[in-house]
């Protein structure tokens, strides 16, 4: 399958940490006529459901139902063999990464954290999971970082009388961040 990387993701998902200067506003930035690459990645990545870069530059891809995620090169496209969230790897609709400084975390559709740190290819990471009592409520769609209040946003879809409505749930991940 065909993966477009644009700069509009890479921008997106551009890692800060807590107290870093914010980059210039997106629309200095960005350019969504011009690609910046396009690779065709492996079969086991045919499905890519979240895309995050690390704190150190590293970009991270996560696949749907399994707990698996792959550093993926982007000037090459080249993808290594992986490592498991949890061992066995988690089994879950996940739908989106994100990274905090050296923390990962995946979000499932039914409102499921699953925290790891990167682990060698080939490995499975230790994992803690947290029940955000989302899912009762909304389906998770999004998981992004919020690095000035150490936070994760976590985007929800849900519908009152037929109306589609997207919610947005901040989640600190310190105590006493705001």
């Amino acid at each position: 399958m065909t993966v477009l990387l644009t700069l509009f993701l890479c921008l997106l998902a551009e890692p800060r940490a807590p107290g870093q200067e914010a980059p210039a506003p997106l629309s200095e930035r960005l350019d969504l006529d011009r690609r910046v690459a396009r690779f065709d990645l492996p079969r086991r990545l045919a499905e890519v459901s979240g895309l995050a870069f690390t704190h150190d530059g590293r970009l991270l891809a996560q696949g749907d139902e399994r707990g698996l995620v792959y550093v993926v090169d982007p000037l090459t496209g080249a993808v290594d063999r992986g490592f498991a969230v949890g061992s066995p790897p988690v089994m879950d609709d996940l739908e989106a990464l994100a990274a905090a400084g050296d923390r990962l975390f995946l979000a499932s559709s039914g409102g499921r954290l699953y925290e790891f740190r990167q682990v060698a290819a080939g490995s499975g990471s230790p994992v803690r999971i947290t029940d955000t009592g989302l899912g009762d409520s909304c389906e998770v769609e999004g998981l992004g970082y919020h690095p000035d209040s150490d936070s994760l946003i976590l985007a929800c879809k849900t519908s009152s009388d037929g109306a589609p409505e997207v919610r947005v749930h901040f989640r600190p991940l310190s105590p006493g961040a705001a």
